[in-house]
Formats: structure tokens, C-alpha cells, sequence
């Protein structure tokens, strides 16, 4: 069996297809998912060199998809975290509380817990016996990501944990349930007046405990495949620092999320991608507060636009195809977007045709004009040449 491990290369095409009817339990029952048949038609038109970020775990399923993409990167999320409140409760992110039924919730996971880390480990050894050896890994942020959602991990790993970061013997959460604080809610209400004792030492601790899981996930995996695998995580280079800094050492690119696909915001997540020195793969998400309506000739001509943008700026933008458009009022999942070829698949066949132009060329400046083309100049350092790319707004594209 060959298996692959390849980073990704500027001049890649890459489609991500999430989820299949056949392929997900009850959690997934009140999502608009398409069948294994759609996601293979638009595999057969779009002809990717990667299918980055896919949920799908059937092994029959991926095997038939792998027969046309050369790279296949599944996640490693697991729906059995052991995150715990304050109060005890397991942890649901909010972005989650509707997927399924209570009883099918995606649980967060707990960094500390070596029962989550071992199921991550788990999932990709399985993964690497089978001759997959690229992983994406969403919601990546977890111990810090619970004190942005307000409902922080308690849970007795994470108090052991904090115990030794401090050096002295203290359960924390006991020891908070001591001084007066009886629940979350309450908790909370005290720590908008910094008035929990400890508190942003705990949030450091956290932090801390990012980096060490993607550290430890990291090195479990070198060992399980000495022949080197590869890891992305959903976000963008130019995000918080702290956040980047966290994993830049335990990760290869990112895969993130796009609200803003402007052309002066797509060139700021490019110059931190190469000043990071890590690929950055754009998932073109529409911002439905902003009047991004997917269904509209507008949108679908500033998409245009932005893919093309993208690789000339040295990035990789995704297909849009199974995006995740977030929640309603009630925070219910909305319908996902399904971009067509016919829609958007101009802009990767001027990249398929010319893959030179981007792997073999660097962006040395953008100009924006009033009528809103905008001009990107790439150089070759191995021979001095240059390129002039245009994209009007309309997303047609001339390089010369």
C-alpha cells in the first residue's frame, strides 16, 4: 500500500468534502448532508490534489475517494470528550448545543485528560495502518477555548495539572468552592470584577496546556510513523498571537475559516503566512451579518475573485463545497453551502494549467484599483523573472 505524506504545495487544488449521509450517526440527523454519490461528482469535476479536512470515516468511502485525490486528510476529532464545568457538567461548545439530541452531543475534549489525547492517538494510528498519514484537527483551542465560551474545564485531570504548574497541593475548584463560589454562574459573575483569586494564573496554565497536548499528540505521532506525518488545525496564521504560538512548532499549515475575503484582508493573512512560514489553506466562509448572500451573482464574483487571489498571494483556497455556514438565532445549524463547478471552477483550471506560476513564484506587492482590480506582482528568485497577475472584480483573471 502506498502511503502518502506530502505538504501542501502552492499550486494544489483542494476541495474539502465534510460529511455524507451514509457515513454519520444522529448527531449529524438535523445537518443538510448530500450522499457519497454527490461528493463523488464533485470530486470528478473539480479533480483535486487534496481532499483536505474530511469527517468521513468510512474506509470504503475514503479508498474510493483516495482512487482519484492523491492526498486525503481525515480529522481526529472524536465525539466522547471529558471536559468538565465547574459544576461538574460535561461541556458542550455553543456552536454544538443543537447537533443531535442530548444524548449524541459532540462533547469537548479536556487536554489534560489522557484518555482524550489516547483517543486522538488512536484514531490516527488507525488511520496510518491504513495508509493515511495527513490529519486536520478542528476546534483545536480546547482548554483555552472554554474561558472565550465562558464554561472553563474543571475536571480532576485539570485540577491535578494546575496543582503541579503551581508547585503547591491544591485542588482548585475545591478550593474556589471554599471561598464562596457554589456554581458556574456565580463564579463567572466574579470573575468581570477580577475577583477570583488565582484566576489568571489558571487561564495561563491553560494556555499552557494547548501546547503541551499538540506537543505530546505530536511526538506519539512521529513515533506511530517515524516516516513523518503531517497536521493542520482549523485557523488562520494572523489570529492572536498567543493562539499561533501555542502549536507553531507541533503543526504544518492551517486551515481556517475566512470571513473577510477582501483583498487587503487576504494579503494580510498572506504576509503572516510567510513570515510564519506556514501555509495557510482559506476556507471562503460567507458572514451572513455582513449581506453575504451565497446565492447572489455578487457573491459568487467576489468568491471568484478571492480564489484567484489566494494563489497568487501564495495560499490555497478550498473549493467551496460543504462549507459550514454557522447558527441561527437559536443557534441551530443553517443549511450548508454547496458552490457548484460551473460557479466556481474557472479560476482552479487557470491554476491546474499553470501550476508554475505559483509554485515556483513569490508575491512581491498588491495594488487595488478604484474600480476594484487588483494587480499582484510574484517573483522567481531562481531566474529573475516576473509575473503581472490582474483579477477584475468579476474574478476574471490575465497574467502576464
Amino acid at each position: 500500500m502506498t502511503i502518502d505524506n506530502k505538504m501542501p504545495k502552492k499550486s494544489d487544488i483542494c476541495l474539502s468534502v465534510r460529511f455524507l449521509e451514509e457515513d454519520h450517526p444522529a448527531v449529524f440527523g438535523n445537518l443538510t448532508l448530500r450522499p457519497f454519490s454527490s461528493g463523488m461528482d464533485i470530486i470528478k469535476q473539480v479533480r483535486p490534489t487534496r481532499l483536505e479536512w474530511t469527517y468521513v470515516r468510512n474506509l470504503e468511502f475514503l479508498n474510493q475517494f483516495k482512487e482519484h485525490v492523491p492526498v486525503v486528510v481525515p480529522t481526529l476529532n472524536t465525539v466522547d470528550g471529558h471536559a468538565r464545568s465547574f459544576d461538574g457538567d460535561p461541556i458542550v461548545a455553543p456552536w454544538m448545543k443543537f447537533y443531535g439530541s442530548p444524548d449524541t452531543r459532540f462533547l469537548y475534549i479536556c487536554q489534560n485528560n489522557p484518555d482524550d489525547l489516547q483517543a486522538k492517538i488512536d484514531i490516527a494510528k488507525y488511520y496510518i495502518r491504513e495508509g493515511y498519514t495527513n490529519f486536520h484537527f478542528d476546534d483545536w483551542y480546547c482548554n483555552a477555548q472554554m474561558f472565550i465560551f465562558k464554561n472553563p474545564c474543571f475536571c480532576e485531570h485539570c485540577m491535578r495539572e494546575f496543582s503541579r504548574y503551581l508547585g503547591i497541593p491544591l485542588d482548585y475548584r475545591d478550593y474556589l468552592k471554599s471561598r464562596g463560589f457554589h456554581d458556574l454562574e456565580q463564579l463567572l459573575a466574579a470573575v468581570k470584577f477580577d475577583h477570583v483569586p488565582l484566576w489568571r494564573d489558571y487561564i495561563n496554565f491553560q494556555h499552557e496546556s494547548v501546547t503541551r497536548f499538540f506537543r505530546r499528540l505530536k511526538y506519539n505521532l512521529d513515533q506511530a510513523y517515524p516516516a513523518g506525518t503531517t497536521m493542520s488545525v482549523n485557523g488562520s496564521v494572523n489570529s492572536a498571537s498567543e493562539r499561533i504560538a501555542s502549536i507553531k512548532n507541533s503543526i504544518d499549515y492551517f486551515d481556517g475559516e475566512t470571513k473577510s475575503i477582501k483583498p487587503e484582508s487576504l494579503l494580510e493573512v498572506a504576509k503572516a503566512s510567510r513570515m510564519e512560514g506556514k501555509m495557510q489553506v482559506v476556507l471562503i466562509c460567507p458572514d451572513e451579518h455582513e449581506d453575504h448572500d451565497r446565492n447572489t451573482e455578487a457573491w459568487k464574483n467576489e468568491v471568484r475573485q478571492a480564489i484567484a487571489l489566494c494563489y497568487c498571494l501564495g495560499m490555497l483556497p478550498l473549493f467551496p463545497y460543504d462549507v459550514y455556514m454557522r447558527s441561527d438565532k437559536q443557534g441551530k445549524p443553517k443549511p450548508r453551502w454547496y458552490g457548484t463547478w460551473e460557479e466556481y471552477g474557472q479560476p482552479f483550471e487557470i491554476v491546474r494549467q499553470h501550476p508554475d506560476w505559483f509554485d515556483d513564484y513569490e508575491f512581491e506587492n498588491m495594488n487595488l484599483a478604484a474600480d476594484g482590480t487588483v494587480t499582484i506582482v510574484s517573483n522567481n528568485s531562481a531566474n529573475g523573472s516576473a509575473l503581472k497577475h490582474q483579477i477584475k472584480p468579476d474574478g476574471t483573471w490575465c497574467t502576464n
